[in-house]
């Protein structure tokens, strides 16, 4: 599925904005069911799961998302023992017409969002990205757990995060940087930070550690074999502790 760009009149049915028009030049209307085919592939300029058709400033989630999840995102959060009112909580979507989970990020403050990452689970595409990133994620202020305790985790990717949010506050960092400026507001908040990244992304984590201490917080990393979304609860709060 192309990235969603607007919502227009539907010619079929005549409603005002059941129609979504995406990149491909495709539409669909959730009215009606009304149908173009679109006139590019899907695939064209999309590289990293990243479509380049589509600016970053334009960042809507698809008309059809909803908080109905679909058995292929039920059968992903339970293999890491998340379940369906987790991902709700954390504002988790499901786009049945894509085939995806939708995970969006807002800026503080803000009602929209500001990045959305998507995990795509149409198999029928296997030139298509297991994740579909767009906007500014380096913006976002989504924090799991929300207790405003002392320490605060960073992971790499949304489910880590929202797994360890049962042990201790969790902010995902969608990638293996961090702005100076945000590690400034975290340390207003917490004074302890923690960085938890994959196995092969040591030297970031120390990085980002040795940031954190300059600006006045404990902080340490944590290195395992496997991603933190991957262990139990018990075995987080082991290596947290």
């Amino acid at each position: 599925m192309s990235k969603f760009l607007r919502h227009e009149s539907c010619p079929s049915c005549g409603s005002r904005d059941n129609l979504a028009r995406y990149a491909d030049g495709s539409a669909y209307c959730f009215g009606c069911r009304y149908v173009e085919r679109g006139t590019t592939s899907p695939f064209v300029k999309e590289r990293d799961g990243k479509d380049e058709n589509i600016s970053d400033d334009v960042i809507r989630l698809p008309s059809d998302a909803t908080d109905v999840l679909g058995r292929p995102a039920i059968q992903w959060l339970t293999q890491y023992g998340l379940s369906t009112t987790d991902a709700l909580r954390a504002g988790f979507l499901w786009s049945s017409y894509r085939e995806q989970l939708l995970m969006p990020f807002y800026e503080d403050g803000h009602r929209e969002p500001c990045c959305i990452q998507a995990k795509n689970f149409n198999h029928q595409r296997a030139s298509k990205a297991k994740y579909y990133n767009v906007g500014d994620k380096s913006n976002h202020w989504t924090i799991y757990g929300g207790r405003r305790a002392a320490t605060i985790v960073l992971t790499e990717d949304a489910l880590s995060a929202l797994k360890v949010s049962s042990v201790s506050d969790a902010m995902p960092l969608l990638g293996v940087h961090i702005a100076r400026d945000k590690l400034m507001r975290l340390r207003r908040v917490y004074s302890s930070l923690v960085v938890w990244l994959d196995e092969d992304k040591w030297k970031e984590s120390r990085d980002i550690a040795e940031a954190a201490k300059f600006i006045g917080f404990a902080a340490k990393t944590i290195l395992t074999d496997k991603d933190p979304k991957e262990y139990s609860v018990d075995q987080i709060r082991e290596y947290l502790t």
